[in-house]
């Protein structure tokens, strides 16, 4: 670590505003830049580098860098990228065990709202197109995450962090909640 660096790490320490202000204008763009190759969502890279710079100031006096600077913070934000991550995975995986359930409650009634059908459809023709090709190959070809990477030539993770933020478009479009949605796409109605 150079001197200069030991001094601005010093200040942060000391809760000196201005230095905050100025780390905070220098990293604040490549931290986003590189927060939203992991994301692909320049809002949600934005909220990560922002609860970072939160994070650090709040916890100044306790800041342990024991490298640069440059190196604590990039990795702060890779790791608040990967759980962030983790985290869609998981609500994904919990909604699947509810959605079972589901499915075999309307498979029996055999009753959809035909109503909600045509709001799916349009709201699918609303999503980009990359996004729609990823949603229809998942829940009207029964895809698999690694098939689609195949098919579409784009890694596994941009499939899943796609898929999310697909999803959060069709149940704000549709206004109906996280499971409603899952088990619509699941139920194969035809886009």
């Amino acid at each position: 670590m150079t001197t200069d660096q030991n001094i601005v790490i010093r200040n942060l320490k000391k809760g000196d505003e201005a230095c905050f202000c100025a780390v905070f204008n220098e990293y604040y763009g490549p931290l986003v830049r590189f927060a939203n190759s992991y994301l692909l969502d320049h809002t949600e890279a934005e909220d990560v580098v922002q609860s970072t710079f939160i994070r650090i100031w709040e916890k100044a006096d306790r800041l342990k860098i024991n490298l640069s600077l440059d190196a604590y913070l990039f990795a702060s934000v890779k790791n608040s990228c990967l759980n962030r991550l983790k985290k869609i995975r998981v609500r994904d995986q919990n909604d699947l065990l509810f959605i079972e359930g589901l499915i075999n409650y309307y498979t029996e009634s055999n009753r959809i709202d035909l109503n909600l059908e045509e709001q799916l459809r349009e709201a699918i023709q609303k999503l980009p197109r990359q996004v729609r090709e990823i949603i229809q190959l998942k829940y009207s070809q029964n895809k698999k995450i690694s098939e689609i990477s195949e098919i579409l030539n784009i890694s596994e993770n941009t499939i899943k962090t796609q898929l999310q933020r697909g999803k959060s478009k069709l149940k704000m479009e549709m206004r109906i909640s996280n499971k409603a949605l899952t088990l619509l796409l699941i139920l194969n109605i035809p886009f």
